[in-house]
């Protein structure tokens, strides 16, 4: 039969699978953050699968969150295309938004380039 300590050092790992922090998964179990530590330390076995505990509750996490983005880019909202396309797509990867920034100054100098046109028509008109 499991001890009342191994009981909550199971709850414990279970918390930490679905979040990975470690202070709300003591909170949830009911014991301080330093009998966590003082467990890691006392007991290897405990540190190896509170290791692999909080590696598998960084993996939700980032499901979660991935998954938010996608659902963004399938929206259309632009802010998570462009992270998106920033941090996954060989092309845009480590430019940072050096790409939009040089879309937008293009842009910029085009609309620049049309109203100089548009003006100096309108001041100059042509004699026909």
């Amino acid at each position: 039969m499991a001890t009342a300590q191994e009981r909550k050092k199971r709850k414990l790992l279970q918390e930490l699978q679905q979040m990975p922090i470690v202070q709300i998964a003591c909170k949830r179990v009911g014991i301080p953050r330093s009998t966590y530590y003082r467990w890691r330390q006392e007991d290897a076995a405990f540190a190896t699968q509170a290791n692999e505990a909080l590696s598998q509750g960084v993996d939700v996490v980032n499901d979660v969150a991935e998954s938010k983005v996608i659902s963004g880019v399938n929206n259309g909202d632009q802010r998570y295309v462009f992270y998106w396309l920033n941090n996954r797509h060989l092309a845009y990867k480590g430019n940072g938004f050096n790409w939009l920034r040089d879309l937008q100054a293009e842009r910029y100098e085009d609309t620049r380039r049309k109203l100089r046109e548009f003006y100096n028509e309108r001041d100059n008109p042509k004699e026909s």
